[in-house]
Order: structure tokens, then C-alpha cells, then sequence
């Protein structure tokens, strides 16, 4: 419903959490899109993307074991930054990687699957501590609104960095089907996988560091629900 919509959008930390994750997922889709011209035309080795593939899904799981731990020792919001340092740090490897550098290529997408986990488990988690706080507030539960909203700006996400992909190649000069690519398209290759979600990331940390829901606020904000919760059903 549109009021629903309205108070999701109105509250602060939701509307920063969301754009936050939106333009994330914005710049790490770039990467997505373009990696298998940046093996075929820069790394020059199109047949082994499953061996980059699988570094990349192996490090998005096994570093799950990490992001948990971490959030709870150092909070979920400080937890994600060093996701997103580990992500930029990746991509910037990236836009460096040359010819036959497939351990390279292997190397920087442990570091940007590890990203991906990252933000994928703490801003779920975060998003969850922002729907008891607008509960609090607005006296109702929306979990269906605030999942819809995070779900629609994950594939919004992909599909705009698809699109954006797309005109830029054809802008550079990319020819389908050729076996090499000047060095302008390679240069776009290049920076589509590197630049951009680096770039991407960095203004969304910027916007999460002003994200203001603490683990001592939520704690309260749970005690209060509780009481609330506990009274109503005394009243009942």
C-alpha cells in the first residue's frame, strides 16, 4: 500500500540502509556483467571462468564464518565497512589485471565474494534492527514492505548496471563476436570491472557511516517492545 511505502521511505535508517545497499549492488553488478569479457579480451583466458567462479563462491561462503563474529565484536555497521574496504581493495586489484593473469584473477575475487557475503548477511541483519525500530515507532509490524523494498533494489540494482554496461561498450566500439577488442574497449572492460564498483562502493560507505542505528539503541529499542508487547497483552 502506498502509506505502507511512504513510512518505509520515511524512516531514516531505512532510507539509508536502502540506498546504500541499492548503490552497492549497482557497482558490483558492473563487475558481474563484464567479467566474462574481461577473461576472454584482457585476461585472454575465456574457458577458465569456472576457475575464477569458484573462488568467488567459496570465498562468498566461507567467509560467512568471519562476518558473524566480527559484527558481534565490533558491531554490524564497523563489520561491513572492512567487508567494503576488502571489496574495494579487490577492485582496484581488478581495473591492474593483464594477460594470463588467472591466480590474480583468483586472488581479487576471494576478496570481492567475501564483499558480497558481507553485505548480503549484515545488511539482512541491519534491516531486521531497522523494523523493530520503525515498529516502535509506527506501532506496526511491516517486515513484507521492508523485505519487498531490499529485494526490489537488489534486481533493480543488476538490471541498471546491465543496461548502463551495455550502451557503454557499444559507446567504446565493442565489436560482438570479434576475436580481440581495441585497446579503448579493453580500457572500458577494465574500468567496468574495477573502477565503477569501486567507485560504487565508496559512496555507499560514505552514506553508511552515517548510518545511526547502533547494536546499544536496538537493545533498547527490544526492551521497549517487549514492555509494550507485555502490556498489551496484561490489557487484553
Amino acid at each position: 500500500a502506498p502509506g505502507v511505502a511512504r513510512d518505509v521511505w520515511r524512516n531514516t535508517h531505512a532510507r539509508r540502509l536502502l540506498v546504500m545497499i541499492f548503490i552497492e549492488h549497482t557497482g558490483s553488478g558492473a563487475s558481474m556483467v563484464v567479467a566474462p569479457f574481461l577473461l576472454q579480451y584482457v585476461v585472454g583466458l575465456p574457458g577458465r571462468i569456472g576457475e575464477v567462479f569458484i573462488f568467488y563462491v567459496g570465498s562468498s561462503l566461507l567467509s560467512l564464518v568471519l562476518w558473524v563474529p566480527l559484527s558481534r565484536r565490533i558491531g554490524k555497521k564497523n563489520a561491513w565497512i572492512v567487508g567494503l574496504f576488502t571489496g574495494m581493495t579487490g577492485y582496484l586489484m581488478l581495473f591492474f589485471v593483464g594477460e594470463g593473469d588467472l591466480r590474480w584473477m583468483q586472488a581479487v575475487v576471494t576478496m570481492t565474494g567475501a564483499c558480497s557475503a558481507c553485505g548480503t548477511v549484515l545488511g539482512s541483519s541491519i534491516l531486521a534492527d531497522v523494523i523493530d525500530a520503525d515498529e516502535l515507532e509506527t506501532g506496526e509490524r511491516k517486515e513484507g514492505a521492508y523485505y519487498s523494498a531490499y529485494t526490489f533494489r537488489y534486481k533493480a540494482s543488476s538490471g541498471v548496471m546491465a543496461m548502463v554496461t551495455g550502451f557503454v561498450l557499444a559507446w567504446v566500439g565493442y565489436e560482438q563476436g570479434a576475436s580481440t577488442q581495441s585497446e579503448t574497449v579493453r580500457l572500458a572492460i577494465r574500468s567496468l570491472n574495477g573502477l565503477v564498483p569501486l567507485g560504487f562502493m565508496a559512496v555507499g560507505t560514505l552514506i553508511l557511516l552515517r548510518f545511526t542505528l547502533t547494536e546499544a539503541m536496538h537493545a533498547e529499542i527490544r526492551e521497549r517492545l517487549e514492555a509494550r508487547r507485555s502490556a498489551e497483552g496484561v490489557d487484553a
